[in-house]
């Protein structure tokens, strides 16, 4: 079911430097974009979806969803997509979720959101047993104000900030292949031949 209360941001303003500086989003994966599959999945689970990216805006366009791009702390890398998420973010909470990760777990949202509801936190990140993958993370709207704070000291790390916000960890080692980042020229034809073999 859809979960009213989220707004997904897919991340999809990098730099694709180890990609050869294409747009990752734009990629084809099994003859299916890497944005395509992103909104696929995560469509089902929350009720609007922002697109953060910085280039190729009229093609992210295309997929007939708010398109935003960095302005303020624009070198902030992943950070600075997830600021303007929260500024524009009508729901209760931001999930975010990169665009280069070709698996999303059917639940993530749900999983996410319960984990914070459960607690006394205002976010949650998700990981691999002790390893915290920041950019899967839900945060509550309110936090745009905590993350300028961090960004105007020059500060860019998304992993620092989000320690500093004391999240809730969310377990999603069952569901390790959610992690499986497509940023190389060879992850992109690994994870295409697993794919076509599973």
């Amino acid at each position: 079911m859809k979960t009213a209360h989220i707004t997904a941001l897919i991340l999809a303003g990098g730099k694709g430097i180890r990609m050869g500086r294409l747009n990752k989003g734009l990629i084809k994966c099994n003859d299916r974009q890497l944005i395509e599959l992103a909104l696929e999945q995560i469509t089902p689970q929350v009720q609007d979806i922002l697109i953060s990216a910085n280039a190729d805006l009229d093609r992210y366009r295309h997929y007939q969803w708010p398109v935003i791009s960095d302005r303020e702390y624009s070198d902030g890398g992943p950070l600075s997509g997830i600021y303007q998420g929260l500024l524009y973010c009508r729901s209760d909470y931001l999930l975010t979720l990169p665009c280069d990760a070709p698996f999303i777990s059917p639940d993530y949202a749900q999983r996410m959101l319960h984990a914070v509801l459960n607690s006394s936190r205002d976010c949650a990140v998700a990981c691999s047993g002790e390893r915290m993958e920041p950019v899967f993370a839900l945060l509550s709207a309110g936090m745009d104000r905590q993350l300028s704070s961090y960004l105007s000291q020059g500060s860019r790390r998304t992993g620092e900030w989000l320690r500093q916000q004391n999240p809730v960890m969310v377990d999603f080692s069952d569901q390790e292949a959610m992690f499986t980042n497509i940023n190389t020229p060879e992850s992109l034809d690994s994870w295409q031949r697993t794919d076509r073999n599973a």
